[in-house]
């Protein structure tokens, strides 16, 4: 058992394997909020991962190169866990036969959640290459992920069984197909998937995917994380866990939050804080009362509301700035 944390593992050479850190025989590596970056190797070149399991916790895997097979992660036989993690500007290099810029899955399962995988390189599956699962019974999943800037296919599969829900597909560069599915066993649901409709394979008639502009904050930066008027808030399928805001889950990695859920004692809304976002159902309960102080701007995402069964007070004055506003979260609504 190897457990790091709070780490950065870089600038390291493998001539074969496994550039930052190699993991196998049947060994488990649990990583936290570590950094594995610029390590070079023939195939994983941030991580390699074979008959073994690897857990990545709040870790950035970024700008590590591979020759062959998974610039930052490579996995076979094996298994892989991460959470809310960055895959980000690595690179399978081979100019034909580089598979997985970011992940190459070979046989292995990989489970992703609230993890970005953005602007990796490679000619097969730029962001995720995934091959060789269905014999092994072995499974991809992908859940409240973003794939975004990537210099090729975002997600790439073969034989086996792929699930994906509530994420975001974006931004693709240099190929028309952000998820090239190998055949019907690719599951897409509650996602954003740019160019959505030219798909002929795997089932995209699934319930809950659009395609909208996810309007990230900043992503020539590497920010991710959603505008509070991004129609990707409040979109996931409705039977996901909450977002720790206690309102429905967003679509892709970062979540929006804000205010959610019951007020039972005093709360007050200073100037100092504004603007406020309800970002779900937020309820001023009989016995609870909320205060808002003149200067504030309370701001509802799409399907949010106050609902007051308490007490509510707003008294603005008639000086500049100290109005009291509630609108929507949206510059361009109505």
């Amino acid at each position: 058992l190897l457990t790091v944390t709070d780490s950065d593992i870089t600038n390291n050479v493998a001539i074969e394997s496994g550039g930052g850190l190699h993991n196998t025989y049947s060994g488990i590596a649990n990583l936290t909020g570590c950094t594995i970056s610029e390590n070079t190797s023939s195939q994983g070149g941030g991580v390699y991962n074979d008959d073994a399991t690897i857990n990545l916790t709040d870790c950035s895997v970024s700008g590590n190169t591979a020759e062959y097979a998974g610039g930052g992660v490579y996995n076979e036989f094996a298994f892989v866990n991460m959470t809310g993690s960055t895959v980000s500007d690595n690179t399978a290099a081979d100019e034909f036969e580089g598979t997985g810029g970011g992940i190459a899955n070979y046989s292995g399962d990989a489970t992703l959640e609230y993890t970005v995988i953005a602007g990796n390189t490679a000619a097969n599956g730029a962001g995720v290459y995934t091959n060789d699962m269905e014999s092994m019974g072995r499974v991809f999943s992908a859940r409240n992920c973003t794939f975004a800037d990537n210099n090729g296919v975002s997600l790439q599969d073969g034989p086996g069984y792929t699930t994906v829900v509530n994420s975001v597909f974006w931004n693709l560069a240099n190929d028309p197909d952000h998820i090239a599915p190998y055949d019907t066993t690719t599951h897409v649901r509650y996602s954003n998937v740019q160019g959505l409709y030219w798909y002929s394979y795997g089932s995209w008639d699934e319930e809950g995917n659009v395609e909208y502009d996810p309007l990230f904050v900043d992503a020539a930066n590497g920010d991710y994380s959603l505008l509070p008027y991004s129609r990707m808030v409040n979109a996931a399928d409705p039977a996901s866990p909450l977002d720790p805001d206690g309102s429905i889950a967003d679509m892709g990695a970062i979540p929006f939050l804000g205010m959610g859920g019951d007020i039972t004692d005093p709360v007050t809304l200073t100037s100092g804080g504004s603007p406020y976002y309800v970002t779900g159902t937020l309820t001023v309960r009989p016995y609870g009362a909320l205060t808002v102080e003149p200067g504030v701007d309370v701001l509802f995402v799409q399907y949010a509301q106050l609902i007051v069964e308490g007490t509510l007070t707003a008294e603005g004055t008639d000086a500049e700035g100290d109005s009291i506003r509630f609108l929507s979260a949206d510059p361009n609504a109505d």
